[in-house]
């Protein structure tokens, strides 16, 4: 079932996985944890973990290139194993970089390389809404992603939160609730 977040934005949930979905002149998803009743054009990875890419449309994907390293080969960073399943590699059509913007038409969202959770964490942020999709990064009530998975790092988590300090944000949007 979705729940509308923000205007044009939709959260999917199942179990403790979640998509979000924004429906504009570009038809967007934002992980894909839980499936979806919509058809995006593109999909938008947070990161490499399995439960975010669990329900994974057929579109173009696009995430960061260590993101993409990980799930071209599912490798032990997606934690595929421990969640006891097989899984076909997962192909990027198009590189985040720190910086790279997204236009969905009434919204334009920021990539920020925010590492910490894994090497290749992102969150997307469209400043004239205060809107922050923020992955595994950061949790509701500031709660901070784990660091002890494959590819965390405490150090890198700390410059990401420090980074996401800085931004006005009145909706958090998390990879999990």
């Amino acid at each position: 079932m979705d729940v509308e977040v923000a205007p044009k934005m939709f959260r999917y949930m199942q179990g403790n996985g979640i998509s979000y979905v924004i429906e504009d002149e570009k038809t967007v998803q934002i992980d894909a944890g839980a499936p979806t009743d919509k058809k995006p054009e593109a999909i938008i990875l947070t990161h490499s973990h399995f439960d975010h890419t669990a329900f994974m449309p057929g579109c173009d994907v696009w995430a960061s290139a260590k993101c993409a390293k990980h799930i071209s080969v599912m490798d032990g960073a997606t934690l595929v194993k421990r969640f006891g399943v097989e899984r076909e590699p997962i192909e990027v059509t198009r590189i985040l970089e720190d910086g790279d913007t997204i236009d969905t038409g009434t919204h334009l969202f920021r990539v920020i390389e925010t590492p910490g959770h894994t090497d290749g964490s992102i969150c997307l942020y469209e400043e004239k809404a205060r809107i922050l999709f923020s992955g595994d990064t950061l949790f509701n009530d500031g709660i901070l992603g784990r660091t002890d998975l494959p590819t965390g790092n405490n150090v890198q988590m700390k410059e990401s939160i420090n980074k996401l300090s800085s931004l006005n944000v009145d909706i958090l949007l998390p990879g999990h609730v």
